[in-house]
């Protein structure tokens, strides 16, 4: 990336927020992701300290800033701010280029940035952005030519885990829209965060949901999480379904498949669908390295041919909904990387994509009037 030329401090006076909202928008910096002007930007928090000009000016030399630049956006900060000691964050990328540093003091938040052109003054503004389209091929590939930003992608993944199997279900024609917060200094957007999302497809029907109280709630106020995720996996294909007639590895009989085998890259990652406890971990003639796990109501899962197992993954420990529990692998009698995934109610197996699976009590939005109207504001964009 080119040096920039002669530094011109961005520099904004924000409002100050109770304590409450300063750490959540501490969260928000912490999680925040961006591009630079001319190479690809993860952008990491390097250091969160509190003191004066001195020792903002130290902490951009130690993150990797020159030192002739950090004097003079720790000066800018500081005549803002007014004499005295803050509280401040410095957010530069992996290979050290400096970002952004948000100074906070009482009543007054100061914000130093860079932009396509170098340090250098600008505004800073919090704004709603939206974009929608149709599926052609890929999921993934059909948002960003719908001009999702990429960090976004994931997180409208994660939104609808529960009601839709990205690896299977989306269709070509369906449509989908969101609609996401981002602060913007100058040219540059930074702290995306998913506020809502709908998804049409022919498979799955239609879904939407809204970010409310940091989770997701559909359009009657109902939270969008299930007891049971729809897939243990992301996958490139269901290589054997349920039910389906197979030769045993002696050539006869032909017995029914008892899961359901999904295809992925050995090493892929494996969670757990639901809650509940660890029963067995272990390896096994036919399935391989295997873990099952126990839920409420008699209802089982395993997950075969493991590579390898997850981390703090141990027999009769508890294991959360989304917690890896392993990697996919080709162990026991699996002719290629694939994940043998089981359910089981009382014993006996049943078919997990058709399964009338429990559900969790649903948990209602706070503040009926407001969700309401900010639902209106969002899905009106």
């Amino acid at each position: 990336m080119s040096k920039p030329g002669r530094i011109r401090p961005l520099v904004l006076l924000l409002p100050a927020t109770a304590m409450a909202a300063v750490c959540g928008w501490l969260q928000h910096v912490l999680g925040a992701r961006a591009e630079l002007a001319d190479e690809p930007y993860r952008p990491t928090v390097r250091f969160f300290g509190r003191g004066g000009p001195e020792e903002l000016r130290q902490a951009l030399v130690q993150t990797g800033s020159a030192p002739s630049e950090a004097g003079s956006v720790a000066r800018a900060a500081w005549r803002r701010l007014g004499e005295g000691r803050a509280s401040f964050v410095v957010v530069a990328s992996t290979t050290g280029a400096f970002h952004h540093v948000t100074a906070y003091r009482a009543k007054r938040r100061v914000v130093v940035g860079r932009d396509a052109r170098g340090v250098r003054l600008s505004e800073t503004a919090e704004r709603l952005a939206a974009a929608e389209g149709k599926v052609r091929g890929s999921l993934l590939d059909s948002l960003s030519a719908a001009g999702v930003p990429s960090e976004l992608a994931q997180d409208f993944l994660d939104m609808f885990r529960w009601s839709m199997d990205p690896s299977d279900d989306p269709k070509d024609g369906d449509r989908f829209r969101l609609v996401w917060s981002e602060r913007v200094a100058g040219q540059q957007a930074y702290g995306r965060k998913l506020e809502a999302a709908a998804y049409d497809g022919a498979a799955t029907g239609r879904h939407s949901g809204m970010r409310w109280d940091d989770e997701f709630f559909d359009r009657k106020g109902r939270s969008l999480r299930r007891r049971y995720l729809r897939a243990p996996m992301r996958y490139l294909a269901i290589s054997s379904p349920f039910g389906k007639l197979r030769f045993s590895r002696l050539g006869w009989p032909m017995r029914r498949h008892r899961g359901t085998d999904y295809m992925a890259p050995t090493g892929t990652p494996i969670v757990c669908v639901a809650d509940g406890t660890v029963s067995f971990i272990g390896a096994k003639p036919s399935y391989g390295n295997l873990v099952r796990v126990r839920h409420t109501g008699g209802w089982e899962t395993c997950y075969g041919h493991l590579s390898r197992y997850g981390p703090g993954v141990r027999r009769s420990g508890a294991v959360r909904q989304g917690q890896v529990l392993g990697y996919v692998g080709a162990t026991g009698n699996a002719t290629g990387p694939h994940l043998h995934f089981e359910l089981r109610r009382d014993g006996r197996t049943e078919d997990y994509r058709a399964a009338e699976l429990p559900d969790a009590p649903l948990r209602k939005a706070s503040r009926p009037t407001r969700f309401k109207a900010r639902w209106r504001e969002l899905f009106d964009l």
